[in-house]
């Protein structure tokens, strides 16, 4: 028995995007998944691929009105709650119980953008990748220079330290 669409009560087509299984309202866009599958999603999919996600398996939504009851879980029937993804400004919803998860239209493409780093910090994160490299490469070759010159003069390296 397929489920019930937690906002317009109709009834959601199962789906799969990338082998995760996903429960998409051909009415109002919104999208189901099952405990696990938001982690799926964020660990085997990256952001552009959740991007893709509503561009793929949603369809266009229909306009509706806004809902004169709170939403409630397709599984266990109790109300849906809403919590903030992540800590960030996503606004999912979720069952007591946590059968699953409720992305109403146009919020998965928000989770793609959960936890990636500002272009800024991209930036500065290159920079220190390349000067660590850049150190670690100066360091190898000052250390074959000092065993080479070491071993010509007769030290052995064992007696340097400093």
């Amino acid at each position: 028995m397929p489920l019930a669409c937690p906002d317009c009560q109709t009834s959601l087509e199962d789906k799969s995007f990338y082998d995760i299984p996903i429960s998409v309202c051909p009415n109002c866009a919104g999208i189901w998944l099952d405990k696990d599958d938001m982690y799926r999603i964020r660990t085997e999919l990256n952001p552009d691929q959740i991007r893709d996600i509503e561009a793929k398996v949603a369809p266009k939504p229909n306009p509706l009105p806004a809902p004169s009851h709170n939403p409630h879980c397709p599984v266990c029937h109790q109300a849906l709650l809403p919590y903030h993804y992540a800590g960030g400004p996503v606004v999912l919803h979720t069952c007591e119980k946590v059968c699953g998860i409720w992305v109403q239209d146009k919020e998965m493409d928000k989770v793609a953008d959960v936890d990636e780093p500002a272009p800024e910090a991209v930036k500065v994160a290159k920079k220190y990748e390349e000067e660590s490299k850049r150190l670690v490469d100066h360091y190898h070759r000052a250390e074959q220079l000092f065993r080479a010159f070491s071993y010509r003069r007769g030290w052995p390296l064992g007696l340097w330290s400093g």
